[in-house]
């Protein structure tokens, strides 16, 4: 009797085990990184797109009015600094310089006779002084005394006369100056190097003084203003790291600086409450343009050679699953620096430990204690 019933015992032990190994849970397929060490940076990004602008812009007008008599330059040229981008109409110009080089030819040549005449009349004084000087306490005065003063007030007024004559002279230099800078104003000149954006005149058009007909950029280096939500503003300085991003050139970093904060904050529409920053971004080869949209991100602080874990791998920022055994457990992690990507460990999590991927799993809250089938997934460092 004792031995069936220790028979049957054994079978409904057996048919019970085999249950439980049947319908147990199965593992759950999960995959995971490695607990590293390398580069952690902490990051703002922009709550939405911002927009290039040029540093520096300008509209160029005449400084002389007249016709337009050639264009040399027209839109989306690149003109270096000083280099003709349209002539004006001359001849009159040219006229007056003609009158000023004769004025002055005039002027230089009364010049020259007046001083001359000066240094003739001061031989003659110096001469007349000598006899003087030698006929004093003889019998016979061959000078006068008043014929000597006589001779010193002309050579004095010829002396006067010399720089009266000189600065005619001078004034019709300058006046012939005026019209050579009148003359290099009928070209109108790129006051920096850059692109010609926009041109309003064509050749045989009359420009007025004041009236903008070019209007000019300087591409090779943009400035790229976005918004920053006032939360952040604080850890953002000047002279960050940024790296700026575009839709017209997928998987390209375009690197910039912050150049300027903005010092007001505005709403939006939605409430949110944003201040500009102005990034500063190299352009020498011209591929980005004025109103493209692009997206930045600050890098406002950055450690090398710590111990990070992909951020994918954080729930509420600090809990993470680490695989002990095949078992996943929770354990809570002290984090440092941390960005989208990476996010630094300071505590909880060991170099070489492998933790949970939480974006590729359905069931994380329900992971604790569990048994799971890890595969390695180690995405690329950005």
């Amino acid at each position: 009797m004792k031995k069936t019933l220790l028979s049957l015992l054994l079978i409904v032990a057996v048919a019970v085990g085999a249950k439980v190994y049947l319908f147990r849970p199965k593992p759950v397929p999960v995959k995971v990184c490695t607990v590293r060490r390398g580069q952690v940076e902490a990051t703002v990004a922009g709550t939405s797109a911002g927009t290039i602008h040029a540093i520096r812009e300008t509209k160029v007008a005449p400084e002389l009015s007249g016709i337009v008599t050639r264009i040399r330059h027209r839109e989306g040229a690149r003109v270096a600094c000083g280099e003709p981008i349209l002539e004006m109409d001359r001849k009159d110009l040219f006229a007056q310089y003609a009158v000023a080089c004769a004025n002055l030819g005039v002027a230089e040549s009364q010049a020259a006779q007046a001083r001359l005449k000066s240094d003739w009349m001061a031989k003659e004084r110096a001469r007349l002084e000598d006899l003087y000087e030698r006929s004093k306490g003889q019998s016979t005065q061959v000078v006068s005394e008043q014929a000597l003063d006589k001779t010193r007030m002309d050579a004095a007024i010829a002396l006067v006369d010399v720089r009266t004559a000189e600065a005619a002279a001078n004034q019709r230099r300058a006046e012939r100056h005026v019209t050579l800078v009148n003359l290099s104003k009928s070209w109108m000149r790129a006051p920096f190097a850059g692109v010609i954006t926009r041109l309003s005149v064509e050749e045989g058009d009359a420009v007025a003084v004041g009236r903008w007909v070019v209007e000019m950029m300087d591409l090779t280096k943009v400035r790229v203003h976005a918004p920053i939500d006032e939360v952040n503003l604080g850890q953002v300085h000047l002279g960050d790291t940024v790296r700026v991003t575009m839709d017209a050139y997928p998987g390209r970093v375009f690197p910039g600086t912050v150049g300027e904060i903005s010092p007001i904050v505005t709403t939006t529409l939605e409430k949110n409450r944003t201040a500009d920053i102005k990034v500063d971004v190299e352009n020498t080869d011209g591929l980005l343009l004025v109103g493209m949209s692009a997206d930045v991100v600050v890098v406002t602080s950055r450690k090398e050679d710590t111990l990070y874990v992909p951020t994918k791998c954080l729930r509420d920022g600090d809990m993470a699953l680490r695989v002990e055994g095949n078992v996943a457990r929770t354990v809570k992690v002290k984090i440092g620096l941390t960005n989208w990507d990476t996010s630094e460990v300071l505590g909880g999590l060991a170099e070489g430990d492998a933790v949970i991927s939480l974006l590729d799993v359905e069931v994380k809250d329900q992971l604790d204690g569990r048994e799971v089938e890890p595969t390695p997934v180690d995405p690329e460092r950005k």
